[in-house]
């Protein structure tokens, strides 16, 4: 997603959303993760853990319970509506 950008005056994407980072990554820092929320209807958080752009890799189970998580609720959430 490094360089999607929304078009002018698109409207919010209606797809469950939730992003993950690391708490001290210099590469894609928290302020710029939190931006996504802006361009989500269904946004369900920003959710940081400790650690920086591979904050994940010495214990994924972490973040795996929690995409676990989202998802599950995603799946059962009624259906989003659709733009007309």
């Amino acid at each position: 997603m490094e360089s999607w950008r929304p078009r002018p005056g698109a409207a919010p994407l209606t797809v469950p959303l939730a992003v993950y980072g690391g708490r001290a990554d210099v590469v894609v820092s928290p302020d710029r993760l939190a931006g996504w929320e802006e361009h989500a209807a269904r946004f369900q958080g920003l959710h940081l853990f400790d650690g920086g752009h591979f904050y994940f890799q010495d214990d994924p189970a972490p973040l795996l319970r929690l995409v676990t998580r989202h998802a599950t609720a995603a799946l059962r959430a009624p259906a989003a509506v659709r733009p007309s």
